[in-house]
């Protein structure tokens, strides 16, 4: 299931107009994994950006360009910080190490890392949710998943630049990218089926329990379970 974190591949369009279903802001992720506890902490701004991911012993903080661009993020642990930035250059995003291609809707389908040995290509519903990614190196194809999704609202439904997430969750090594399930944000995935080039398949199942407003407040499966709080604006 961690390789949910490396699929937070999504729509660069979502800066339109926001849906307009209650605006549910999340608030705080509380994981339950092999008895232990983990708590996240969601800030934002009066824009509705998401400003900073917080646990317990680090913290994401993130800054933005006046077109809501997500530029660069910061990220604090016990060891210090790390600071990561993007440019956005014609139809790409370049970041250190990767360059990420644009199609005509800002959907990223197309992910080259810097020394040309990865590619990664990702197909879309026409809602935005992905359906396949597909990992490749030197050519040769290498792993594949594949989703299904319930017709729900994603957990960051209402924030301003939700899809810069993936960039966060990828530089900052956080497993939140797993917890959101960034590949999407539009709806919540319901079924991952993974192939990692041999013989053996693993499809994981996802349940959840959802509020009045069909934004999920419980999500398990076999291995843990999270839950969700919200505030509204």
């Amino acid at each position: 299931m961690h390789s949910i974190a490396l699929l937070t591949i999504i729509s660069l369009s979502c800066n339109k107009e926001l849906d307009s279903t209650p605006e549910y802001l999340l608030e705080k992720v509380t994981v339950i994994s092999d008895s232990n506890l983990y708590t996240y902490n969601f800030s934002y701004d009066n824009k509705r950006r998401l400003t900073m991911i917080k646990g317990k012993d680090s913290r994401i903080e993130l800054y933005y360009d006046d077109q809501d661009r997500l530029i660069r993020d910061v990220f604090y642990n016990k060891s210090g910080l790390k600071e990561f930035t993007r440019t956005y250059i014609g139809n790409t995003i370049q970041t250190r190490d990767r360059i990420y291609f644009l199609n005509d809707k800002k959907q990223v389908i197309d992910i080259k890392s810097a020394n040309n040995t990865y590619l990664s290509k990702i197909a879309f519903e026409s809602n935005g949710n992905i359906v396949s990614y597909r990992e490749y190196y030197l050519g040769k194809l290498k792993s594949s998943t594949d989703y299904s999704y319930d017709n729900k609202n994603h957990p960051m439904l209402n924030v301003l630049g939700r899809e810069y997430l993936f960039f966060v969750m990828e530089d900052s090594g956080y497993n939140l990218g797993y917890i959101l399930d960034c590949n999407t944000l539009v709806n919540n995935v319901v079924e991952q089926q993974d192939d990692k080039g041999t013989k053996q398949q693993w499809i994981t199942k996802l349940n959840y329990r959802y509020n009045e407003s069909s934004f999920p407040t419980y999500r398990t499966d076999e291995l843990e379970e999270i839950h969700y709080s919200y505030i509204q604006k």
